[in-house]
């Protein structure tokens, strides 16, 4: 029976890693694109496309790394999920790029409420007042287009719109169309930066604190360690509330002994198939959490030291 269940639940994992992107666990391009179209074929009636873009991101990545930027990419991602139903179309393109698809709008009021609330969540990433900022292109069906292609080139025109009129906004399709951009939206009390300064985010708060605050706010657990010592630099409060450590108290110890129960460094360890540039996954039941999970690994530079950082996700998770 344990055999037939563990069968199962990999299915179900297989099932979830095709449809889903694995960073951020929305929809991928091609699993969103297909159900968007389904749906414009079967159900007749008020569609909304957003197309949402992160602001200077190759300036964020480029100035924090790109360990922070999986991490701004993944809470994007969350973000966007709590904002819409679950019978909306929510998805990553690539890169920084993100689309929603709403169904069965009934108001124009909704859609530019939603619009706005995207600009305002990933603005509040950080729960300060400056740091991370987006754009929003959007179009309506039926009246910007009837076809998936129709919605999605004229979404992206009113994104290129937003960008050009100074980013941190969202514009409709329709004013660029009419060649006017009133119903264009743009944060209030925000300083606006200009390409390759990243100078806004840098005073709000300093790199590592950052990077942890983040890292703190994500359900799966996720350790960095020294990959020749196997000393422990920082412990996420999910692996602390999944273990009954005390915070902070793994920090300095071996990584073997705190999160794997070992007295001495795993046979099992995958430091060498790591790089810097993909992550390698991996499963394991860990004997300290009585669980098995999927294992995300990769190396890092944590304060600017060559680090090894290791995601743990629940299988279980993966089928809600």
């Amino acid at each position: 029976m344990k055999d037939i269940n563990r069968e199962k639940q990999r299915e179900l994992e297989l099932q979830y890693q095709a449809k889903k992107d694995p960073l951020t666990q929305l929809y991928n391009k091609g699993t969103a694109e297909a159900l968007i179209r389904n749906i414009l074929q079967e159900q007749k009636g008020s569609h909304t496309f957003f197309i949402l873009d992160l602001d200077h991101f190759k300036e964020i990545n480029d100035t924090y790394g790109h360990m922070f930027g999986d991490i701004v990419l993944s809470q994007a991602g969350k973000v966007l999920s709590q904002l819409f139903r679950s019978s909306d179309i929510v998805g990553r393109l690539g890169g920084d790029e993100f689309l929603v698809f709403m169904r069965n709008v009934p108001s124009q009021e909704l859609v530019l409420r939603k619009a706005k609330e995207m600009c305002n969540a990933v603005s509040k990433l950080f729960e300060q007042d400056k740091g991370v900022f987006c754009s929003v292109g959007v179009s309506c069906c039926p009246e910007d287009g009837r076809s998936y292609e129709e919605l999605y080139r004229r979404a992206d025109k009113a994104l290129y719109a937003a960008k050009n009129n100074g980013r941190n906004q969202f514009v409709l399709y329709r004013e660029v169309e009419h060649g006017s951009q009133e119903g264009s939206f743009q944060l209030t009390n925000i300083d606006q930066e200009e390409p390759g300064n990243a100078s806004g985010l840098s005073a709000v708060l300093e790199r590592r604190y950052l990077s942890e605050q983040l890292l703190d706010q994500l359900d799966a657990i996720v350790y960095v360690s020294d990959p020749e010592t196997y000393e422990l630099y920082y412990v996420n409060r999910a692996m602390y509330s999944s273990s009954g450590y005390a915070e902070g108290e793994c920090v300095g110890r071996k990584c073997y002994e705190a999160i794997m129960g070992r007295s001495e460094p795993c046979p099992f360890c995958t430091n060498d198939w790591l790089g810097f540039d993909k992550f390698y996954i991996w499963r394991h039941y860990n004997e300290v959490l009585r669980r098995e999970y999927i294992l995300k690994d990769k190396f890092i530079l944590w304060n600017g030291k060559k680090a090894r950082m290791e995601i743990a996700i629940d299988p279980n998770t993966l089928a809600e």
